[in-house]
């Protein structure tokens, strides 16, 4: 069984981080492209919790079948912390779901009701060894659930600094 303390310690830490970026996004700018085809601020929002749901409903349903061995050599893969550096950029496979862009005064709301349901599915299975049920990550080869729970964490901060990409080309 693994300690979830610290994943849910990673998962506060980088959320914290995440608002205090989102915050100083310039008023008037959360809907508004910078160009290029790149996402507005509201736009990244609606998508790290689209993801965030995404990775606790395929948790679930994986829990819902029995766990297949991953080969030895299969269970080696890079450090999930890449996943927050933004030296490449990558197109998601979701695409953005536009009803769930919040308005700026109430991204926190949203953002705060989408984390309540990783945090119930983390209590609801705390007892138990998640470490045998796995799915593959495009990147990252196969994951089990606890690298997918920190990995939420990780994507959030790497869209923090997307947040903070685009508030810079706004204030230029």
């Amino acid at each position: 069984m693994t300690n979830v303390e610290p994943i849910l310690a990673l998962l506060a830490k980088n959320r914290a981080e995440f608002i205090a970026v989102a915050n100083e996004f310039p008023a008037g700018k959360w809907r508004e492209s910078p160009g290029n085809g790149a996402w507005s601020a509201g736009e990244i929002v609606a998508h790290t919790m689209q993801v965030e749901d995404s990775i606790v409903a395929a948790s679930r349903k994986t829990l819902k079948k029995p766990p297949y061995p991953v080969p030895f050599l299969k269970r080696f893969h890079i450090p999930l912390a890449l996943a927050s550096t933004r030296a490449r950029k990558l197109k998601s496979p979701i695409p953005i779901n536009l009803d769930r862009i919040p308005e700026q005064s109430g991204y926190v709301a949203a953002i705060t009701a989408s984390r309540k349901g990783t945090l119930d599915f983390i209590e609801e299975n705390r007892g138990q060894d998640l470490k045998p049920w796995t799915w593959p990550h495009p990147a990252f080869g196969p994951l089990n659930i606890y690298e997918w729970l920190r990995l939420i964490a990780y994507h959030e901060l790497r869209h923090a600094k997307q947040i903070r990409e685009v508030a810079e080309i706004f204030h230029r």
